[in-house]
Protein backbone atom coordinates (compact mmCIF):
# COMPACT_ATOMS: atom_id res chain seq x y z
CA UNK A 1 0.00 0.00 0.00
CA UNK A 2 1.18 3.65 -0.68
CA UNK A 3 1.98 5.88 1.90
CA UNK A 4 0.79 9.37 1.49
CA UNK A 5 4.48 10.78 1.33
CA UNK A 6 5.68 8.39 -1.01
CA UNK A 7 2.54 9.38 -3.32
CA UNK A 8 3.48 12.98 -2.94
CA UNK A 9 7.21 12.63 -3.80
CA UNK A 10 6.40 10.73 -6.68
CA UNK A 11 4.22 13.67 -8.01
CA UNK A 12 7.02 16.30 -7.42
CA UNK A 13 9.05 13.82 -9.41
CA UNK A 14 7.14 13.77 -11.78
CA UNK A 15 6.97 17.22 -11.75
CA UNK A 16 10.47 17.99 -12.06
CA UNK A 17 10.75 15.56 -14.72
CA UNK A 18 8.22 17.19 -17.05
CA UNK A 19 9.25 20.42 -16.65
CA UNK A 20 12.91 19.01 -17.67
CA UNK A 21 11.45 17.68 -20.75
CA UNK A 22 9.72 20.79 -21.68
CA UNK A 23 13.10 22.66 -21.00
CA UNK A 24 14.69 20.39 -23.19
CA UNK A 25 12.09 20.90 -25.89
CA UNK A 26 12.26 24.84 -25.69
CA UNK A 27 16.40 24.85 -25.97
CA UNK A 28 16.61 22.32 -28.42
CA UNK A 29 13.61 23.97 -30.97
CA UNK A 30 15.48 27.25 -30.29
CA UNK A 31 19.07 26.03 -31.21
CA UNK A 32 17.32 24.50 -34.75
CA UNK A 33 15.25 27.65 -35.01
CA UNK A 34 18.45 29.84 -34.49
CA UNK A 35 20.33 27.92 -36.87
CA UNK A 36 18.24 27.57 -39.32
CA UNK A 37 17.31 31.18 -39.56
CA UNK A 38 20.97 31.58 -40.20
CA UNK A 39 20.89 29.67 -43.30
CA UNK A 40 21.51 31.31 -46.46
CA UNK A 41 22.92 28.84 -48.19
CA UNK A 42 21.90 25.09 -50.31
CA UNK A 43 24.34 22.82 -51.04
CA UNK A 44 23.49 20.62 -54.24
CA UNK A 45 22.03 17.69 -53.15
CA UNK A 46 19.80 20.22 -50.96
CA UNK A 47 18.61 21.84 -54.19
CA UNK A 48 18.50 18.19 -55.29
CA UNK A 49 15.81 17.53 -52.65
CA UNK A 50 13.42 20.58 -53.39
CA UNK A 51 13.36 19.65 -57.26
CA UNK A 52 13.12 15.97 -57.00
CA UNK A 53 10.39 16.91 -54.71
CA UNK A 54 8.36 19.79 -56.62
CA UNK A 55 9.40 19.64 -60.46
CA UNK A 56 7.39 18.18 -62.89
CA UNK A 57 8.39 19.33 -65.90
CA UNK A 58 11.92 18.27 -65.16
CA UNK A 59 13.71 15.39 -63.37
CA UNK A 60 17.20 16.82 -63.68
CA UNK A 61 18.61 20.51 -64.93
CA UNK A 62 21.71 19.02 -66.87
CA UNK A 63 21.85 19.53 -70.16
CA UNK A 64 20.93 15.88 -72.00
CA UNK A 65 18.70 15.00 -69.73
CA UNK A 66 15.01 14.73 -70.29
CA UNK A 67 16.06 15.71 -74.20
CA UNK A 68 15.85 19.49 -73.25
CA UNK A 69 19.49 20.49 -73.05
CA UNK A 70 20.06 24.13 -72.43
CA UNK A 71 21.26 25.02 -75.59
CA UNK A 72 19.54 27.65 -75.77
CA UNK A 73 18.67 31.18 -73.25
CA UNK A 74 16.43 30.13 -70.58
CA UNK A 75 15.14 32.36 -67.94
CA UNK A 76 16.15 32.44 -64.19
CA UNK A 77 12.37 31.44 -63.24
CA UNK A 78 14.20 27.25 -65.60
CA UNK A 79 15.94 27.01 -61.96
CA UNK A 80 13.52 28.58 -59.46
CA UNK A 81 10.39 26.34 -60.56
CA UNK A 82 12.76 23.84 -60.59
CA UNK A 83 12.75 24.22 -56.60
CA UNK A 84 9.07 25.68 -55.79
CA UNK A 85 6.19 24.55 -55.59
CA UNK A 86 4.15 24.94 -58.93
CA UNK A 87 1.11 23.21 -58.67
CA UNK A 88 -2.20 24.49 -57.71
CA UNK A 89 -3.03 20.98 -55.70
CA UNK A 90 -0.52 18.56 -54.50
CA UNK A 91 1.15 16.83 -57.19
CA UNK A 92 2.72 13.34 -55.38
CA UNK A 93 2.99 11.46 -59.24
CA UNK A 94 5.83 14.47 -60.10
CA UNK A 95 7.59 13.38 -56.56
CA UNK A 96 6.95 9.44 -57.54
CA UNK A 97 8.35 9.60 -61.11
CA UNK A 98 11.23 11.85 -60.08
CA UNK A 99 12.77 8.97 -57.38
CA UNK A 100 12.18 6.20 -60.34
CA UNK A 101 14.67 8.74 -62.50
CA UNK A 102 16.98 8.99 -59.33
CA UNK A 103 18.54 6.83 -57.00
CA UNK A 104 16.10 7.10 -53.83
CA UNK A 105 12.88 6.28 -52.45
CA UNK A 106 9.95 8.52 -52.50
CA UNK A 107 8.54 8.71 -48.96
CA UNK A 108 10.54 12.36 -47.77
CA UNK A 109 10.30 13.68 -51.15
CA UNK A 110 6.32 13.57 -50.85
CA UNK A 111 6.29 15.10 -47.46
CA UNK A 112 8.37 17.59 -48.41
CA UNK A 113 6.48 18.18 -51.46
CA UNK A 114 3.62 18.90 -49.10
CA UNK A 115 5.45 20.99 -46.57
CA UNK A 116 6.30 23.48 -49.95
CA UNK A 117 2.69 23.94 -50.81
CA UNK A 118 2.17 25.88 -47.59
CA UNK A 119 5.70 28.06 -48.73
CA UNK A 120 4.83 28.77 -52.36
CA UNK A 121 6.54 31.95 -52.84
CA UNK A 122 9.57 30.65 -50.71
CA UNK A 123 12.47 30.76 -53.19
CA UNK A 124 15.62 29.89 -52.71
CA UNK A 125 15.28 29.17 -49.26
CA UNK A 126 15.81 26.44 -46.79
CA UNK A 127 12.33 27.13 -44.65
CA UNK A 128 10.38 24.57 -46.34
CA UNK A 129 13.20 21.75 -45.31
CA UNK A 130 13.97 22.85 -42.08
CA UNK A 131 9.87 23.28 -40.99
CA UNK A 132 9.62 19.55 -42.50
CA UNK A 133 12.85 18.93 -40.12
CA UNK A 134 11.29 20.32 -37.34
CA UNK A 135 8.23 18.45 -37.54
CA UNK A 136 9.96 15.13 -37.74
CA UNK A 137 12.24 16.11 -34.95
CA UNK A 138 9.16 16.26 -32.73
CA UNK A 139 8.73 12.19 -33.38
CA UNK A 140 12.04 11.47 -32.92
CA UNK A 141 12.25 13.10 -29.95
CA UNK A 142 9.07 11.51 -28.22
CA UNK A 143 10.51 7.36 -29.82
CA UNK A 144 13.61 8.46 -28.71
CA UNK A 145 12.50 8.94 -25.36
CA UNK A 146 10.64 6.20 -25.37
CA UNK A 147 13.54 3.67 -27.04
CA UNK A 148 15.88 4.74 -24.51
CA UNK A 149 14.17 5.04 -20.74
CA UNK A 150 13.07 0.88 -21.77
CA UNK A 151 16.72 0.49 -22.72
CA UNK A 152 17.92 2.14 -19.80
CA UNK A 153 15.23 1.03 -17.63
CA UNK A 154 14.89 4.94 -16.58
CA UNK A 155 13.35 8.16 -17.85
CA UNK A 156 15.95 9.94 -16.06
CA UNK A 157 18.27 8.18 -18.23
CA UNK A 158 16.34 7.73 -20.83
CA UNK A 159 16.05 11.93 -20.92
CA UNK A 160 19.70 12.60 -20.84
CA UNK A 161 20.05 10.20 -23.63
CA UNK A 162 17.91 12.05 -25.66
CA UNK A 163 19.75 15.56 -24.39
CA UNK A 164 22.72 14.04 -25.21
CA UNK A 165 21.65 13.75 -29.25
CA UNK A 166 18.99 16.72 -29.51
CA UNK A 167 21.10 19.52 -28.20
CA UNK A 168 24.14 18.15 -29.52
CA UNK A 169 26.01 18.93 -32.64
CA UNK A 170 25.00 15.56 -33.59
CA UNK A 171 20.99 16.47 -33.25
CA UNK A 172 21.29 20.00 -34.67
CA UNK A 173 23.29 19.42 -37.98
CA UNK A 174 20.89 16.39 -38.48
CA UNK A 175 18.02 18.69 -38.44
CA UNK A 176 19.71 21.72 -40.36
CA UNK A 177 20.43 19.03 -43.45
CA UNK A 178 17.43 19.07 -45.88
CA UNK A 179 17.85 15.52 -47.02
CA UNK A 180 15.83 12.27 -45.35
CA UNK A 181 18.19 11.95 -43.10
CA UNK A 182 16.53 12.96 -40.25
CA UNK A 183 13.51 11.34 -41.21
CA UNK A 184 15.31 7.70 -41.72
CA UNK A 185 16.78 8.63 -38.13
CA UNK A 186 13.38 8.36 -36.84
CA UNK A 187 12.34 4.99 -38.60
CA UNK A 188 15.40 3.22 -36.83
CA UNK A 189 14.14 4.63 -33.81
CA UNK A 190 10.16 3.39 -34.40
CA UNK A 191 11.36 -0.16 -35.67
CA UNK A 192 13.51 -0.34 -32.14
CA UNK A 193 10.15 1.00 -30.42
CA UNK A 194 7.84 -1.87 -31.97
CA UNK A 195 10.56 -4.58 -30.72
CA UNK A 196 10.18 -3.00 -27.50
CA UNK A 197 6.47 -2.56 -27.51
CA UNK A 198 6.32 -6.17 -28.19
CA UNK A 199 8.46 -7.16 -25.29
CA UNK A 200 6.48 -5.24 -22.55
CA UNK A 201 3.65 -7.12 -23.18
CA UNK A 202 4.88 -10.33 -22.21
CA UNK A 203 2.42 -12.01 -24.80
CA UNK A 204 3.46 -14.25 -27.49
CA UNK A 205 3.62 -12.16 -30.58
CA UNK A 206 0.09 -12.23 -32.41
CA UNK A 207 -1.07 -10.67 -35.65
CA UNK A 208 -1.24 -6.89 -34.91
CA UNK A 209 2.22 -7.20 -33.57
CA UNK A 210 3.49 -8.85 -37.06
CA UNK A 211 1.36 -5.81 -38.68
CA UNK A 212 3.30 -3.25 -36.84
CA UNK A 213 6.66 -4.64 -37.43
CA UNK A 214 5.96 -5.23 -41.25
CA UNK A 215 4.82 -1.35 -41.81
CA UNK A 216 8.11 0.15 -39.63
CA UNK A 217 9.48 -2.00 -42.39
CA UNK A 218 7.21 -0.59 -44.99
CA UNK A 219 8.28 3.40 -44.11
CA UNK A 220 11.76 2.59 -43.69
CA UNK A 221 12.54 1.14 -46.67
CA UNK A 222 10.67 3.89 -48.72
CA UNK A 223 12.89 6.03 -47.19
CA UNK A 224 16.27 5.11 -47.64
CA UNK A 225 17.82 1.54 -48.53
CA UNK A 226 20.09 1.43 -45.95
CA UNK A 227 17.26 0.94 -43.59
CA UNK A 228 17.26 -2.29 -44.29
CA UNK A 229 20.47 -3.00 -43.23
CA UNK A 230 19.45 -2.54 -39.51
CA UNK A 231 16.54 -4.09 -40.28
CA UNK A 232 18.38 -7.14 -41.33
CA UNK A 233 21.00 -7.09 -38.38
CA UNK A 234 18.25 -6.51 -35.62
CA UNK A 235 16.23 -9.13 -36.95
CA UNK A 236 18.62 -11.63 -37.62
CA UNK A 237 19.38 -11.46 -33.50
CA UNK A 238 15.77 -12.09 -32.78
CA UNK A 239 15.88 -14.81 -34.79
CA UNK A 240 18.60 -16.27 -33.55
CA UNK A 241 17.38 -15.25 -29.60
CA UNK A 242 14.00 -17.17 -30.88
CA UNK A 243 15.42 -20.27 -32.14
CA UNK A 244 17.54 -20.58 -29.38
CA UNK A 245 13.99 -20.36 -26.67
CA UNK A 246 12.67 -22.66 -29.13
CA UNK A 247 9.89 -20.33 -30.40
CA UNK A 248 10.39 -21.41 -33.64
CA UNK A 249 7.04 -20.56 -35.15
CA UNK A 250 7.37 -17.17 -33.69
CA UNK A 251 10.55 -16.57 -35.52
CA UNK A 252 9.26 -17.66 -38.84
CA UNK A 253 6.14 -15.01 -38.56
CA UNK A 254 8.76 -12.55 -37.20
CA UNK A 255 10.64 -13.48 -40.43
CA UNK A 256 7.52 -13.13 -42.20
CA UNK A 257 6.85 -9.86 -41.38
CA UNK A 258 9.84 -8.05 -42.38
CA UNK A 259 9.68 -9.62 -45.55
CA UNK A 260 6.14 -8.48 -46.04
CA UNK A 261 7.15 -5.10 -45.17
CA UNK A 262 10.10 -5.41 -47.65
CA UNK A 263 7.57 -6.43 -50.02
CA UNK A 264 5.18 -3.97 -49.81
CA UNK A 265 7.72 -1.71 -50.07
CA UNK A 266 8.96 -3.01 -53.11
CA UNK A 267 5.23 -3.63 -54.41
CA UNK A 268 4.69 0.15 -54.03
CA UNK A 269 7.81 1.65 -55.38
CA UNK A 270 9.04 -1.26 -57.99
CA UNK A 271 12.15 0.97 -58.78
CA UNK A 272 13.59 -0.22 -55.43
CA UNK A 273 14.77 -3.20 -57.59
CA UNK A 274 16.51 -1.02 -60.16
CA UNK A 275 18.00 1.27 -57.52
CA UNK A 276 19.52 -1.64 -55.18
CA UNK A 277 20.78 -3.46 -57.71
CA UNK A 278 22.08 -0.18 -60.43
CA UNK A 279 24.96 1.39 -60.76
CA UNK A 280 24.66 3.13 -56.88
CA UNK A 281 24.02 -0.09 -55.31
CA UNK A 282 26.88 -1.96 -57.61
CA UNK A 283 29.22 0.80 -55.98
CA UNK A 284 27.84 0.74 -52.62
CA UNK A 285 28.64 -3.02 -52.79
CA UNK A 286 31.94 -2.44 -54.38
CA UNK A 287 33.04 -0.44 -51.14
CA UNK A 288 31.11 -2.83 -48.40
CA UNK A 289 33.44 -5.33 -49.86
CA UNK A 290 36.63 -3.69 -48.80
CA UNK A 291 37.99 -1.80 -45.62
CA UNK A 292 38.82 2.10 -45.48
CA UNK A 293 41.12 2.50 -43.02
CA UNK A 294 40.90 6.55 -43.45
CA UNK A 295 37.15 6.59 -43.71
CA UNK A 296 36.98 5.07 -40.28
CA UNK A 297 39.86 7.13 -38.71
CA UNK A 298 37.68 10.35 -40.25
CA UNK A 299 33.85 9.34 -38.70
CA UNK A 300 35.75 8.48 -35.21
CA UNK A 301 37.27 12.27 -35.89
CA UNK A 302 33.67 13.24 -36.31
CA UNK A 303 32.09 11.46 -33.42
CA UNK A 304 35.07 12.99 -31.41
CA UNK A 305 33.98 16.43 -32.06
CA UNK A 306 30.29 16.43 -32.77
CA UNK A 307 29.61 14.36 -29.58
CA UNK A 308 32.70 14.21 -27.17
CA UNK A 309 33.88 17.79 -27.57
CA UNK A 310 37.08 16.46 -28.65
CA UNK A 311 38.28 14.79 -25.08
CA UNK A 312 37.80 11.08 -26.25
CA UNK A 313 40.91 10.21 -25.75
CA UNK A 314 41.15 11.84 -22.43
CA UNK A 315 37.83 9.81 -21.69
CA UNK A 316 39.30 6.99 -22.61
CA UNK A 317 41.78 7.15 -20.35
CA UNK A 318 39.77 7.60 -17.64
CA UNK A 319 37.20 4.71 -18.79
CA UNK A 320 40.29 2.20 -18.75
CA UNK A 321 41.87 3.51 -15.41
CA UNK A 322 38.14 3.25 -14.00
CA UNK A 323 38.06 -0.39 -15.31
CA UNK A 324 41.39 -1.25 -13.69
CA UNK A 325 40.54 -0.30 -10.65
CA UNK A 326 37.51 -1.64 -10.58
CA UNK A 327 39.31 -5.05 -11.57
CA UNK A 328 41.79 -4.85 -8.97
CA UNK A 329 39.31 -3.88 -6.17
CA UNK A 330 37.42 -6.92 -7.15
CA UNK A 331 40.44 -9.48 -6.60
CA UNK A 332 43.17 -7.67 -4.33
CA UNK A 333 42.53 -5.83 -0.92
CA UNK A 334 44.77 -3.21 -0.28
CA UNK A 335 44.81 -1.97 3.63
CA UNK A 336 46.72 1.24 4.13
CA UNK A 337 48.10 2.53 7.61
CA UNK A 338 49.77 5.25 9.41
CA UNK A 339 51.79 5.36 12.52
CA UNK A 340 53.36 8.59 13.57
CA UNK A 341 56.62 8.71 15.33
CA UNK A 342 58.51 10.82 17.16
CA UNK A 343 60.31 12.26 13.70
CA UNK A 344 58.65 9.98 11.29
CA UNK A 345 55.65 8.33 10.20
CA UNK A 346 55.54 4.77 9.82
CA UNK A 347 53.42 3.43 7.09
CA UNK A 348 52.52 -0.52 6.51
CA UNK A 349 50.27 -1.55 2.98
CA UNK A 350 49.13 -4.94 3.35
CA UNK A 351 47.62 -6.43 0.28
CA UNK A 352 45.56 -9.78 0.08
CA UNK A 353 44.76 -11.20 -2.44
CA UNK A 354 40.96 -12.37 -2.63
CA UNK A 355 39.85 -15.93 -3.39
CA UNK A 356 38.18 -15.95 -6.69
CA UNK A 357 37.31 -19.41 -6.62
CA UNK A 358 33.77 -20.01 -6.60
CA UNK A 359 30.43 -20.41 -8.98
CA UNK A 360 29.13 -17.20 -10.60
CA UNK A 361 25.59 -17.38 -12.16
CA UNK A 362 23.51 -14.48 -12.84
CA UNK A 363 20.56 -13.77 -15.80
CA UNK A 364 20.42 -11.64 -18.94
CA UNK A 365 17.00 -10.32 -19.06
CA UNK A 366 15.39 -9.97 -22.25
CA UNK A 367 15.61 -6.07 -22.22
CA UNK A 368 19.71 -6.92 -21.86
CA UNK A 369 19.74 -8.93 -25.20
CA UNK A 370 17.71 -6.88 -26.84
CA UNK A 371 20.05 -3.82 -26.10
CA UNK A 372 22.54 -6.20 -27.55
CA UNK A 373 20.86 -6.75 -30.71
CA UNK A 374 20.08 -2.95 -31.01
CA UNK A 375 23.41 -1.91 -30.39
CA UNK A 376 24.78 -4.45 -33.23
CA UNK A 377 22.47 -4.04 -35.61
CA UNK A 378 23.04 0.16 -35.07
CA UNK A 379 27.18 -1.20 -35.68
CA UNK A 380 25.74 -2.73 -39.27
CA UNK A 381 23.94 0.45 -39.87
CA UNK A 382 27.25 2.56 -39.35
CA UNK A 383 29.80 0.37 -40.96
CA UNK A 384 27.38 0.36 -44.24
CA UNK A 385 26.97 4.22 -43.98
CA UNK A 386 31.01 4.71 -43.69
CA UNK A 387 32.02 1.93 -46.31
CA UNK A 388 29.33 2.35 -48.55
CA UNK A 389 28.96 5.81 -49.11
CA UNK A 390 30.80 7.58 -51.53
CA UNK A 391 31.95 10.49 -49.99
CA UNK A 392 33.23 10.94 -46.29
CA UNK A 393 30.31 12.92 -44.77
CA UNK A 394 28.61 12.61 -41.39
CA UNK A 395 25.36 12.10 -42.78
CA UNK A 396 25.72 8.77 -43.38
CA UNK A 397 25.91 7.71 -39.97
CA UNK A 398 23.38 10.20 -38.53
CA UNK A 399 20.46 7.85 -37.94
CA UNK A 400 22.96 5.59 -36.22
CA UNK A 401 23.90 8.06 -33.90
CA UNK A 402 21.01 8.61 -31.18
CA UNK A 403 21.43 4.88 -30.52
CA UNK A 404 25.17 5.42 -29.80
CA UNK A 405 23.89 8.44 -27.32
CA UNK A 406 22.27 5.84 -25.60
CA UNK A 407 25.15 3.42 -25.22
CA UNK A 408 27.15 6.41 -24.21
CA UNK A 409 24.42 7.01 -21.41
CA UNK A 410 24.65 3.66 -20.35
CA UNK A 411 27.81 3.16 -20.09
CA UNK A 412 28.22 6.18 -17.83
CA UNK A 413 25.77 4.59 -15.63
CA UNK A 414 27.56 1.55 -15.70
CA UNK A 415 30.96 3.39 -14.31
CA UNK A 416 29.24 5.70 -12.09
CA UNK A 417 27.54 2.76 -10.12
CA UNK A 418 31.37 2.12 -9.60
CA UNK A 419 32.78 5.05 -8.01
CA UNK A 420 29.37 7.04 -7.04
CA UNK A 421 27.78 4.47 -5.49
CA UNK A 422 24.59 7.18 -4.48
CA UNK A 423 22.13 8.47 -7.11
CA UNK A 424 24.07 9.33 -9.89
CA UNK A 425 21.84 10.34 -12.45
CA UNK A 426 22.86 13.88 -11.49
CA UNK A 427 26.12 13.57 -12.91
CA UNK A 428 25.22 12.02 -16.01
CA UNK A 429 22.65 14.28 -16.89
CA UNK A 430 25.37 17.14 -16.10
CA UNK A 431 28.00 15.14 -17.92
CA UNK A 432 25.56 14.99 -21.30
CA UNK A 433 24.81 18.78 -20.69
CA UNK A 434 28.99 19.72 -20.59
CA UNK A 435 29.57 17.52 -23.78
CA UNK A 436 26.60 19.04 -25.73
CA UNK A 437 27.58 22.56 -25.09
CA UNK A 438 31.33 21.72 -25.71
CA UNK A 439 29.72 19.60 -29.39
CA UNK A 440 28.84 22.87 -30.08
CA UNK A 441 31.69 24.81 -29.39
CA UNK A 442 34.16 22.21 -31.10
CA UNK A 443 32.24 21.05 -34.33
CA UNK A 444 29.60 23.67 -34.11
CA UNK A 445 26.39 23.28 -36.44
CA UNK A 446 27.03 21.21 -39.84
CA UNK A 447 25.56 22.79 -43.19
CA UNK A 448 25.67 26.56 -42.00
CA UNK A 449 28.24 27.52 -44.72
CA UNK A 450 29.23 30.32 -42.10
CA UNK A 451 31.78 31.77 -45.24
CA UNK A 452 28.66 32.40 -47.71
CA UNK A 453 27.08 35.94 -46.26
CA UNK A 454 30.26 36.99 -47.55
CA UNK A 455 29.28 36.24 -51.26
CA UNK A 456 25.71 37.03 -51.39
CA UNK A 457 26.33 40.48 -52.09
CA UNK A 458 28.16 39.05 -55.27
CA UNK A 459 24.86 36.72 -56.07
CA UNK A 460 22.40 40.41 -55.95
CA UNK A 461 24.60 42.18 -58.20
CA UNK A 462 23.84 39.40 -60.98
CA UNK A 463 20.44 39.69 -60.60
CA UNK A 464 18.64 40.52 -63.70
CA UNK A 465 21.99 39.79 -65.78
CA UNK A 466 22.70 37.33 -68.07
CA UNK A 467 25.06 34.71 -67.92
CA UNK A 468 26.84 31.77 -69.70
CA UNK A 469 27.59 28.66 -68.09
CA UNK A 470 31.09 26.86 -69.58
CA UNK A 471 31.06 23.39 -69.38
CA UNK A 472 32.84 20.02 -70.88
CA UNK A 473 32.07 17.03 -73.04
CA UNK A 474 28.02 16.57 -72.75
CA UNK A 475 27.74 18.18 -69.46
CA UNK A 476 25.62 15.56 -67.61
CA UNK A 477 27.47 16.13 -64.77
CA UNK A 478 28.23 19.51 -64.69
CA UNK A 479 26.74 20.34 -61.13
CA UNK A 480 24.77 23.25 -61.53
CA UNK A 481 23.01 22.97 -58.48
CA UNK A 482 25.84 24.53 -56.00
CA UNK A 483 25.48 27.98 -58.50
CA UNK A 484 21.46 27.97 -58.55
CA UNK A 485 20.91 30.55 -56.27
CA UNK A 486 23.02 33.20 -58.52
CA UNK A 487 21.33 31.41 -61.60
CA UNK A 488 17.84 32.07 -60.22
CA UNK A 489 18.26 35.37 -60.20
CA UNK A 490 19.61 36.28 -63.51
CA UNK A 491 18.05 37.59 -66.56
CA UNK A 492 19.05 34.46 -69.00
CA UNK A 493 21.41 32.00 -68.97
CA UNK A 494 22.77 28.81 -71.36
CA UNK A 495 25.19 26.37 -71.43
CA UNK A 496 28.00 26.42 -73.49
CA UNK A 497 30.57 23.84 -74.73
CA UNK A 498 33.95 24.46 -74.71
CA UNK A 499 34.97 23.29 -77.67
CA UNK A 500 31.92 26.04 -79.24
CA UNK A 501 33.39 29.29 -77.50
CA UNK A 502 34.46 30.69 -80.78
CA UNK A 503 31.01 31.18 -81.53
CA UNK A 504 30.37 33.17 -78.21
CA UNK A 505 30.18 36.51 -80.42
CA UNK A 506 27.38 35.24 -82.28
CA UNK A 507 25.57 33.79 -79.01
CA UNK A 508 25.93 36.89 -77.02
CA UNK A 509 25.59 39.51 -79.73
CA UNK A 510 22.04 40.69 -77.92
CA UNK A 511 23.75 40.64 -74.13
CA UNK A 512 24.60 44.26 -73.92
CA UNK A 513 27.90 45.35 -72.17
CA UNK A 514 28.14 42.92 -69.22
CA UNK A 515 27.83 38.90 -69.13
CA UNK A 516 28.89 36.75 -66.28
CA UNK A 517 30.26 33.76 -67.34
CA UNK A 518 30.09 30.52 -64.67
CA UNK A 519 32.58 27.82 -64.62
CA UNK A 520 31.06 24.84 -62.57
CA UNK A 521 33.57 22.40 -60.77
CA UNK A 522 35.45 19.82 -62.58
CA UNK A 523 38.71 18.43 -62.68
CA UNK A 524 38.75 19.42 -66.22
CA UNK A 525 38.91 22.83 -65.55
CA UNK A 526 41.94 23.90 -63.73
CA UNK A 527 43.08 27.13 -63.73
CA UNK A 528 45.57 27.09 -66.85
CA UNK A 529 42.25 25.64 -68.38
CA UNK A 530 39.79 28.46 -67.30
CA UNK A 531 42.77 31.19 -68.35
CA UNK A 532 42.97 29.43 -71.95
CA UNK A 533 39.27 30.11 -71.96
CA UNK A 534 39.31 33.53 -70.93
CA UNK A 535 41.43 34.30 -73.75
CA UNK A 536 39.50 32.58 -76.14
CA UNK A 537 36.70 34.72 -74.94
CA UNK A 538 38.89 37.35 -74.99
CA UNK A 539 39.94 37.28 -78.31
CA UNK A 540 36.74 36.52 -80.20
CA UNK A 541 33.83 38.71 -78.56
CA UNK A 542 33.83 42.25 -77.30
CA UNK A 543 34.20 41.30 -73.82
CA UNK A 544 37.92 42.19 -72.89
CA UNK A 545 37.78 43.11 -69.24
CA UNK A 546 37.17 40.10 -67.29
CA UNK A 547 37.27 39.80 -63.15
CA UNK A 548 35.91 36.82 -60.79
CA UNK A 549 33.68 37.91 -58.24
CA UNK A 550 32.50 34.60 -56.66
CA UNK A 551 33.87 31.36 -56.17
CA UNK A 552 31.81 29.22 -53.32
CA UNK A 553 31.09 25.56 -53.45
CA UNK A 554 32.89 24.79 -56.71
CA UNK A 555 31.22 27.11 -58.81
CA UNK A 556 32.95 30.05 -59.91
CA UNK A 557 31.63 33.32 -61.88
CA UNK A 558 33.72 36.23 -63.70
CA UNK A 559 32.18 39.10 -64.61
CA UNK A 560 32.92 40.34 -68.45
CA UNK A 561 32.60 43.88 -69.45
CA UNK A 562 33.30 45.89 -73.11
CA UNK A 563 35.35 48.10 -71.04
Amino acid sequence: MKTKTGVVNKLKSNRAFWIICVLFLAIQYFLCIHYGMKRDYLFCDEVYSYGLANSNEYTFLHPGENDEPLDNWVSGSYFSDYMNYCDEAFNYKAAYVNQERDVHPPLYYMLLHTVCRFFKEAGYSAIPGIVLNLIILAFVDIVLMYVAANLLESRWRGLAATVLWGISSVGISNCMLIRMYLLQTFEVLLFVAAHIYILKHKKKMTVPYFIMLAFTVFLGGLTHYYFYFFVAGLGLCVCIYLLSVKRVKEMFAYGFSLVAGLVCAIAVFPATIAHIFGYRGDYATKNLTGFSTRKFISYIGYVNKAYFAGLLPVILLIVIALIIVYIVSKFVIIHISLKREEHSIRYSVDVNRIDVNGKYTGTLSANALLFAAVVIADAILAFVGIQGSELVNARYIYSALPVFAIFMVWGMAKLLAVVAPVNYNVIIGVVCLILCAGSIKVNGVDWQYVTYPERKEAVEQMAGKNCIIVCHGDGKWNNIYAGINAFSVMDRCRYVYEDDLGELSDLTADCGDELYMAVINDPRFDKTEIQKDIKKIRKTTKYKNVEKTYDYAGIKIFRMTTK
